[in-house]
């Protein structure tokens, strides 16, 4: 049987808590007298003295007028006035922001001899409603960072964010009024560095025939015209520092460096003031995505990976937030026009792939994953127009003009094509769970190959490599985009070689072996540069090309003592010297060299020695 519990009786049979009342709750006391304080005792708050002092302690008691209540807080004095205060400096701050130059500076001595804060800001708004081209007039009626509304539209925040899209045009408007002041025929010109438009058209020439063509991220000719109109909606101050920055790379004029004696102070200059800029207005504008990501090639440039590494993260996830990853042709609410929907789409893909090309030339993971975009690659020209390509040096005495039938589109578009199988390549080698299996490497080499067999004959190399005879120049653009699919060959299988396979390491199509592969991927690379040598020269080149030279080098290394793998080792120590200095980083691969060879106890041929 079970027995409910009942409270412990006592000897007239009560329960235990009914013998006494129940206490009552001591007051919470707002201030404590000066003596319990200093004792840090309980204080009952009475006057004239509290029940500690006048029974237990026998002190004096009194209290401190002055000291605030606990229970009061420090601005509920001026609570009252308080919402009247703010909403004043908030409106003035808003008119200080909008207002011109000297506008505002005229609202800053008002302020100085103001009393009443309040009634100047309604005096200034009364102003400003009186003028419809009153600048005030245009600013937004909530807080300057509230989000702007763009009807009939939505902006994506974030990669998968579909809450609203914002159009390039609404995305530009803004930034063409704020910065309409900033153009070089008017009060302030596009950079403080220098003055000098030739040297700047100069700057602007080395980069656009030897950078550009291959790392386009915007349009020339739309560049060009927002250059010569003054209009930020293609070119910006932010942009044009970070082009001229990269451009005095190409040149050896005593100007394009802060010290003339020193090739790795070439552009410093630009680029202090492309980050003093960027620092001031980080607002996802195209114009700035295309700076972080010309700023962030500088840097790698440069040897400095971490800094890089942040500007191209930076420019991806603007890229990313603005949406230009997503297809425009599938929102009916777009009213973004062709021309834009192109740039775009010319952005969008020029940064993916310098970012996925420096993860493959660092081995590392791209920022962005290919099945997160939707955006279609580049519109292939049905007819490639027929343009004059002349190298174009501080001498200015071009003996070589090339006539290319390929424009930034249709290289765009194949480049494209190659770094979705690269991205695909990385994520698969760095962020797979599973263990690698041999069909994979195999699926990736057909991939490869049927990209190779698809190239047009403007993108294809004529002859052997190795027998240049009967063969004209061959364009940068062209010799890179070689260049990068022998060396996502050769580190395709490079990492074969060692894996833990459960059959022999052996392509299943062929009879070659992948460290075979690999010997005649690194050959490839080596003689394209040689053949950039012959024609160009090393002196201004692609950072890529630097990469992709350092990892044939390493397959080099690994090949000898073979005399092919010797010669092939000393010429590409040869161009990684002349690359420094364009590049410095050229300069720490050949020390980069040194430390590999050591590492697998192989002996670098004597004339190595003299490098």
């Amino acid at each position: 049987m079970i027995r409910s519990l009942a409270p412990k009786v006592r000897g007239e049979g009560q329960p235990a808590e009914m013998d006494t009342p129940k206490e009552k709750k001591r007051k919470c006391v707002p201030s404590a007298c000066v003596a319990c304080r200093k004792r840090k005792s309980k204080c009952d708050g009475k006057t004239p003295a509290c029940s500690s002092c006048a029974a237990v302690y026998h002190t004096d008691c009194y209290y401190d007028g002055d000291t605030v209540s606990t229970k009061k807080r420090p601005f509920e004095d001026g609570a009252a006035s308080a919402p009247a205060d703010t909403q004043a400096i908030g409106s003035i701050t808003s008119m200080l922001r909008t207002l011109p130059e000297d506008e505002a500076s005229a609202l800053v001595r008002k302020i100085q001899g103001c009393q009443d804060l309040d009634a100047l800001a309604k005096s200034v708004d009364r102003l400003a409603c009186q003028d419809p081209n009153h600048p005030i007039r245009h600013r937004s009626s909530s807080h300057e960072t509230a989000v702007p509304e763009h009807p009939g539209g939505s902006t994506f925040y974030g990669s998968t964010s579909t809450l609203r899209f914002r159009d390039l045009d609404d995305d530009c408007r803004g930034q063409t009024a704020s910065l309409r002041a900033d153009s070089i025929h008017e009060s302030k010109p596009w950079t403080s560095v220098t003055s000098d438009n030739d040297f700047i058209e100069h700057l602007l020439r080395l980069y656009f025939t030897w950078c550009h063509p291959v790392h386009p991220l915007f349009s020339e000719t739309h560049f060009y015209e927002g250059y010569r109109r003054a209009d930020t909606r293609y070119c910006s101050s932010i942009l044009l520092n970070a082009i001229l920055a990269f451009a005095c790379h190409y040149s050896d004029r005593p100007e394009a460096r802060t010290d003339p004696l020193s090739a790795r102070t070439a552009g410093d200059q630009f680029f202090a003031e492309a980050k003093a800029l960027m620092n001031e207005d980080e607002r996802p504008f195209l114009t700035t995505i295309q700076a972080n990501a010309i700023m962030s090639y500088r840097e790698a440039s440069m040897g400095r990976d971490t800094t890089g590494y942040h500007r191209i993260h930076m420019s991806m996830a603007m890229a990313l937030e603005t949406g230009l990853n997503l297809n425009l042709s599938s929102n009916p609410q777009s009213r973004a026009v062709p021309m834009d929907v192109e740039e775009r789409k010319v952005t969008f893909w020029g940064c993916f792939a310098m970012d996925t090309v420096w993860a493959l030339c660092t081995g590392r993971i791209p920022t962005v994953q290919n099945a997160a975009i939707s955006l279609d690659r580049c519109s292939l020209a049905a007819r490639p127009e027929i343009r004059a390509w002349a190298p174009y040096s501080d001498d200015s005495n071009a003996s070589i003009v090339v006539h290319q039938s390929v424009n930034a589109h249709n290289y765009l578009y194949y480049l494209s094509t190659l770094i979705e199988i690269t991205n695909d390549m990385l994520f698969m080698f760095f962020a797979n769970k599973e263990t690698i299996q041999q069909r994979w490497l195999m699926r990736f080499n057909t991939r490869l190959e049927e990209w190779y067999r698809t190239l047009p004959e403007m993108l294809r190399i004529p002859g052997d490599l190795q027998n240049p005879t009967n063969r004209g120049p061959i364009l940068p653009n062209v010799l890179l985009l070689h260049a990068m699919f022998h060396t996502c060959t050769l580190q395709l299988f490079s990492f074969s070689i060692e894996a833990p396979f459960s059959v022999e390491p052996r392509c299943l199509d062929t009879d070659q072996r992948p460290d075979e592969i690999c010997r005649r991927s690194a050959a490839n690379i080596t003689e394209l540069v040689k053949v950039y040598r012959r024609d160009w020269t090393v002196r201004r080149t692609s950072i890529a090309l630097v990469h992709s030279l350092l990892w044939a080098c390493f397959t080099h290394i690994a090949d000898l003592p073979s005399p092919h793998a010797a010669r092939y080792l000393v010429e590409g120590m040869y161009d990684l010297r002349h690359m420094a200095e364009n590049h410095p980083i050229a300069g720490e691969g050949i020390m980069i060299i040194w430390l590999r060879s050591e590492k697998l106890h192989k002996k670098l041929p004597d004339s190595a020695l003299r490098i």
